[in-house]
């Protein structure tokens, strides 16, 4: 048995390392992807890692970009399952999980200046969660010169928040103090009843508590794509995809959320060294109110997206280059949540035939501008993906770790 088994894996390597470009696609593939995102666009994530670090408020008030600062989280774990024999058909399964907070750059620059006057900034705080579950499946044709699948997703909104009415403060008056004064106020629609039980190992472990909401018929989307792929010329190749919203999903459960924080302190309790003085810790309070009906209608982004692959040196070397649009929250009820980006990717890759594969890219996706190293090993039966990255919502500060990226899949097929 163990001889049977080295045989195979030694084929299946040399078949991964010797074979022509006409067999690099896989008749049948399963699939799992798991990248993970969070960034900001002013403070250094290395930072953290620190045994004592410093933050300096003066330095990040003047390094802080003009739109102020944003924290973006990305999460997209999907399984796919693939058939290809030409006529290509594929099922996937996943979450997608973004969200996006703004502050103002005012409030830094008070924090990092100061002011010899008395003052009140007052500024909103702007953000929001979409955790969407959905099932994706295409159909069409898949070679080598061609390409044309048509694509259909049917989806849930399992979570969406919004900070509508949340706003921040910070003061210096005639007394000599200053401080902030945060008055959070959001609407939580989620899948199902939300409470405080909610977050308890007890209902956790009861699936029936949320997998009949999940999978039931009720308020499902639906999305329809199409990606198209061609050759032009001996080394160019092309592709597009187009992804629009059709009918949104529909979520009716409410639940009106407050968290509230303070903090007052002065310039002689600042540089006390008393550390009763010192560790005062601000106030934080959150209050969940009471679960209610209320519709709320939302679409997936719609999105539009071409590349071109440049490969003069028979796959051992490749450029790759891309632009695409997005409409985040098309359709949606309320205006301040609907936003408009370009997206791009640069990219080169250097290859050992189809075993071995190193890139690099830089890319701006879904508003995270995202450096990226990734290696594939391929040996035909199985293909393993990982990969590091350095990501901002800023492009300058994305060259300075103010956010990291990890990623790692792998697919198993013939």
């Amino acid at each position: 048995m163990k001889k049977v088994c080295f045989i195979t894996l030694i084929f299946s390597l040399c078949f991964s390392c010797f074979c022509q470009e006409n067999f690099t696609k896989r008749f049948f593939e399963f699939k799992i992807d798991s990248p993970l995102f969070l960034t900001n666009n002013s403070f250094k994530t290395l930072d953290y890692f620190k045994e004592e670090a410093v933050f300096d408020l003066t330095q990040i008030a003047k390094d802080m970009p003009e739109n102020g600062f944003e924290l973006i989280a990305k999460y997209n774990p999907s399984l796919e399952l693939s058939f290809n024999a030409g006529i290509a058909m594929s099922v996937m399964l996943g979450f997608d999980l973004y969200s996006k907070i703004n502050l103002s750059r005012d409030i830094f620059d008070f924090l990092g200046n100061g002011s010899e006057d008395s003052i009140d900034i007052k500024e909103e705080v702007n953000g929001f969660l979409d955790l969407f579950a959905y099932v994706d499946a295409s159909f069409g044709w898949d070679t080598d010169k061609f390409k044309l699948k048509l694509r259909a997703s049917t989806f849930k909104s399992v979570v969406h928040i919004t900070t509508e009415g949340s706003t921040i403060t910070a003061f210096n008056d005639e007394d000599c103090n200053f401080g902030y004064k945060l008055e959070g106020r959001g609407k939580i629609y989620s899948l199902i009843p939300l409470s405080k039980d909610v977050f308890s190992l007890d209902f956790l472990q009861d699936v029936n508590n949320y997998l009949p909401a999940l999978f039931g018929f009720e308020g499902f989307g639906l999305d329809a794509g199409l990606e198209i792929g061609f050759d032009f010329g001996r080394y160019f190749h092309c592709d597009a995809l187009v992804s629009i919203p059709i009918i949104p999903s529909r979520i009716h459960n409410m639940i009106p959320a407050t968290c509230d924080s303070e903090y007052t302190t002065n310039l002689s309790t600042f540089l006390s060294k008393d550390d009763e003085d010192n560790n005062k810790a601000p106030s934080f309070t959150y209050e969940l109110g009471e679960c209610r009906d209320e519709d709320y209608y939302i679409n997936r982004p719609l999105k539009v997206y071409v590349d071109t692959v440049f490969s003069p040196h028979n796959g051992i070397m490749d450029y790759k280059a891309g632009l695409g649009f997005t409409l985040l929250h098309p359709f949606t009820e309320n205006p301040e949540e609907l936003s408009f980006y370009f997206d791009y990717y640069i990219g080169t890759s250097f290859g050992a035939w189809n075993f071995f594969r190193i890139t690099l890219s830089s890319e701006r996706t879904d508003q995270i501008y995202i450096h990226k190293l990734q290696t594939d090993i391929d040996i035909r039966l199985l293909k393993v993906g990982v990969g590091v990255s350095t990501s901002s919502s800023d492009f300058v500060s994305s060259f300075k770790c103010a956010g990291l990226g990890v990623f790692m899949n792998f697919a198993i097929g013939m």
